[in-house]
């Protein structure tokens, strides 16, 4: 695919991210067959929220056929948290009634509207080291050819400009391929919750703010450059080459199972519920 450019999202993105939530939403592949009766449910959770309340730290990827993929981000998890409980989720449950009968007997998107009103949110410690958390997703079109890895320069970027120290993020301890990518580019485990054949990675990647080019820094040129942080700079590389080219390989396989994903909200917000296919 060529031709693909990565820019802020804008309101008028929200149907064209609302479908790649929806395409990448069983296990990463295409969740359309189990989500007909209710296309956006798991968008309301994964990618609404963040693009009303953080428009500064979603960005989308768009190719000649439209949006084929999204990075989203939250500055401050906590005030994130907070403000999706007070001013989304309340419409969430006045609009969609947690399901009633056995959870057993649940369809996918009950599922996702049990999420509604049973939310729980999670952020590892230490917080003050790691407040912001991120995920991302793309259709298969997009997938394999470093599209992944840029977004996350680019949403890395706009955390770090705005001085965040860190950010987080939260994937299931069955993806293997993730774990291997994200610690290439930076990220180290900071937590594990649950078992392990069904439990939940935490990791957090440090970062730091580019030194100006007179001083030895990178990035010149108008481009995302390299971003610097402290776990690449102990491996002597960088995660924005070096690093991830050498995570190139890994990139098709990072998020390939509902569960997998990016996003730090257990149930909810992509533990247990989120998708993948970075």
């Amino acid at each position: 695919m060529s031709g693909a450019i990565i820019r802020l999202a804008e309101p008028a993105d929200g149907p064209g991210a609302y479908f790649v939530c929806l395409k990448t939403g069983n296990h990463g592949a295409d969740g359309e067959p189990f989500y007909r009766e209710d296309p956006d449910a798991l968008g309301r959770i994964f990618v609404g929220p963040y693009l009303a309340f953080e428009p500064l730290h979603s960005f989308v990827l768009e190719d000649g056929e439209g949006i084929c993929g999204y990075a989203l981000g939250a500055f401050d998890s906590r005030a994130f948290y907070a403000r999706y409980e007070a001013e989304w989720r309340p419409d969430l449950c006045a609009r969609y009634p947690a399901p009633q009968e056995d959870p057993q007997r649940w369809t996918r998107v009950e599922q996702a509207y049990s999420w509604y009103h049973h939310p729980d949110y999670f952020c590892p410690e230490p917080y003050e080291a790691y407040p912001s958390h991120l995920h991302i997703d793309l259709l298969p079109r997009a997938q394999g050819q470093g599209h992944g890895r840029r977004m996350l320069e680019r949403l890395m970027d706009s955390l770090r400009e705005r001085g965040s120290p860190g950010a987080h993020l939260g994937m299931s301890v069955r993806n293997t391929r993730a774990y291997g990518f994200y610690k290439c580019v930076g990220f180290r485990e900071l937590v594990r919750d649950g078992t392990d054949t069904d439990g939940s990675i935490y990791m957090g990647i440090a970062l730091e703010r580019r030194k100006p080019a007179a001083e030895g820094g990178h990035g010149g040129g108008g481009g995302h450059g390299e971003v610097h942080t402290t776990e690449a700079r102990r491996r002597g590389g960088t995660f924005g080459v070096a690093g991830m080219e050498e995570a190139e390989d890994a990139e098709k396989g990072t998020s390939r199972r509902r569960g997998d994903t990016e996003t730090p909200w257990r149930c909810s917000h992509g533990i247990h519920g989120g998708h993948g296919g970075a």
